[in-house]
């Protein structure tokens, strides 16, 4: 998979134009997105940005995060400003102008009810503790810290994966890839 760096802005403005600033923060983006990513790699064998993902303590991380806000800010489509919450700051996201047609057709019905239903869950239901903590499953156990999680590794149910799984995950993967780009081309 490439990364598509429109897709993912389009995820971001998304995002940032559905939910609530007050409940999204930087942790929560990066779950709504990697649960997006994950649910329709699963679902379609490919997922919805291209993304590479990496393993961090706090979970996944998708690589190209900070440039894609940063682009979104210098195009005045969203904004993001440091807030205390308690004992920590964290940062809140708000979009500063609807998605234009052009973005919203970036992205399909299939992939926008993905990224709504992930956006209400983690946001209405979880904290960026307890999301977070659920991120850590055993695909994330499996790498470490800073590794690139490849998606073919949610394929698998093993508590523990191998090598070989992983290997064989990949193999699976890139026959799905290769099935999909074959349907597209009829």
């Amino acid at each position: 998979m490439e990364l598509n760096k429109a897709k993912l802005k389009a995820m971001v403005h998304y995002v940032a134009q559905k939910a609530p600033a007050r409940l999204l923060g930087k942790v929560k983006l990066n779950k709504i997105l990697w649960f997006s990513d994950k649910e329709a790699y699963i679902r379609y064998g490919q997922t919805i940005s291209g993304e590479t993902y990496r393993r961090f303590q706090r979970g996944p991380v998708p690589r190209h995060l900070s440039e894609v806000i940063d682009e979104l800010v210098q195009e005045d489509k969203i904004d993001f400003r440091k807030v205390r919450e308690h004992k920590f700051i964290r940062f809140a996201y708000t979009s500063l102008k609807p998605m234009s047609p052009e973005e919203f057709e970036l992205l399909t019905s299939a992939e926008i009810s993905i990224l709504h239903d992930h956006i209400m869950h983690i946001c209405n239901e979880h904290t960026a503790e307890s999301i977070s903590d659920k991120s850590h499953d055993e695909v994330w156990r499996a790498f470490h810290e800073g590794d690139d999680i490849p998606f073919a590794a949610c394929l698998s149910r093993e508590a523990i994966l191998s090598s070989d799984d992983l290997a064989l995950a990949e193999k699976h993967s890139t026959l799905a890839e290769a099935d999909m780009a074959w349907l597209n081309a009829q």
